[in-house]
């Protein structure tokens, strides 16, 4: 009885991404622009698509068109149909110069800010017609990979289902970022813990909304102000006496105008890690993202090698000479710093 009721619906790639590119785009103008066709073909195949699917689609507002109900509960159907007819095309080739359809990464703020500008640009060289979503990586991605909703993830914790294939991509190495113009670099345990703080919420994900420093015996401490990306750390560390504790890579890109003090070798980096579904393992286009973002991962790589390098020196923590853990001190103990010029 269950097969008497449903309806048989026969639709192609090309007319699932007309219904896309009209929800998009919102008018029948623009979506013929997007698709490079004429307004009067798009409005004869979408009344071919309110044939074969019996609703109307869409309905006029004034001059412009609006989703019904069920155009938009199909939305991301309709998305998730066409990544996967896209996986079925180029199952045995990929043309990256050819490929024309979206590109969904899921990342977090640090991997957005530091990989995602150098994977677009790699992308726009080898596939001009390609488009780039980036959407919230959740702390477990398995759940949005599974569901297709984005061709890889770069997350700050590996992906432990056995479904997800998760490899390390880039270690991030952190840095106490502040403004020379408004104050000296905390150059002491005791100078670190007064200060102000900006937190990003990645870095405060706990009970306690607390931000650890990634040295050993290190206290957590409560941020004056806790902002969502490092973006937004920058700008409130600017024109201040604050505090940032982020990625040393970020010193060249969306952190430009404050000096660094790098934390030395006992400083606990943070890992990136690069997730995908394992049935996109063979797949010649999930091969060519992954290398990709592999290679813009080996820049990045040098870039914060070269920023540690030359923006500060740090004398490693030394032996604790008997001063306990818990002991503030300690954290400095045996460190000499030089701050890079303002």
């Amino acid at each position: 009885m269950d097969g008497m009721n449903k309806r048989e619906i026969n639709l192609g790639t090309r007319q699932l991404q007309l219904l896309l590119t009209v929800l998009e785009e919102g008018t029948i103008t623009r979506a013929a622009d997007k698709l490079g066709i004429s307004q009067s073909a798009v409005s004869h195949a979408l009344e071919k698509l309110r044939d074969e699917l019996g609703d109307p689609l869409f309905v006029r507002a004034g001059r412009s068109i609006v989703a019904t109900d069920y155009a938009r509960r199909i939305k991301p159907n309709i998305e998730q149909a066409l990544q996967l007819l896209e996986g079925i095309t180029a199952a045995h080739s990929l043309e990256p110069g050819r490929y024309a359809s979206e590109i969904v990464i899921a990342a977090n703020d640090y991997s957005r800010d530091l990989l995602l500008p150098g994977v677009l640009a790699s992308l726009r060289q080898q596939a001009p017609q390609a488009s780039l979503r980036i959407v919230d990586c959740p702390p477990q991605p398995s759940i949005l990979l599974r569901q297709n909703a984005a061709l890889l993830a770069l997350s700050l914790h590996p992906a432990t289902p056995t479904d997800i294939i998760s490899e390390p991509l880039l270690t991030l190495q952190q840095g106490l970022f502040y403004d020379p113009h408004c104050r000296p670099p905390a150059t002491t345990a005791a100078e670190i813990l007064d200060a102000e703080f900006v937190a990003t919420a990645l870095q405060t994900d706990n009970p306690n909304h607390r931000l650890t420093l990634p040295l050993p015996g290190a206290p957590t401490i409560k941020p004056t102000v806790v902002v969502q990306s490092p973006t937004a750390a920058a700008a409130f560390v600017r024109n201040s006496a604050r505090l940032a504790l982020l990625p040393i890579g970020l010193c060249q890109s969306v952190i430009q105008g404050l000096s660094l003090l790098p934390l030395g070798a006992n400083a606990e980096p943070l890992q990136l890690h690069m997730c995908w579904h394992n049935q996109l393992q063979q797949s010649p286009l999930g091969q060519w993202l992954r290398n990709i973002v592999r290679e813009v991962a080996r820049k990045q790589a040098r870039v914060g090698m070269d920023a540690g390098d030359g923006i500060g020196s740090v004398v490693e923590v030394g032996p604790s000479n008997g001063v306990e853990p818990d002991d503030p001190e300690r954290i400095a103990t045996g460190v000499k710093v030089t701050a890079a010029p303002p």
